[in-house]
């Protein structure tokens, strides 16, 4: 086991460091989101023949993404 010895400060500068790291990830991660929302959304509208529809029954097939 290795002892650490810091002081107050420097746990709490360490601590808010850790903390804005973890909520700037959760910002990137929701911000790629949206924009591929916004990607398919804009496929979506310039053709919408390119979509398939798939009801319950396709997603419980297990074949379901090796098909075109």
């Amino acid at each position: 086991m290795v002892e650490v010895i810091v002081s107050l400060r420097e746990y709490q500068q360490l601590k808010a460091a850790r903390e804005e790291l973890r909520r700037l990830r959760e910002s990137q991660g929701r911000n790629r989101i949206a924009e591929q929302m916004r990607e398919g959304m804009a496929q979506f509208a310039t053709n919408p023949a390119a979509f398939r529809t798939l009801t319950r029954e396709d997603l419980q097939r297990e074949d379901i993404f090796d098909r075109p």
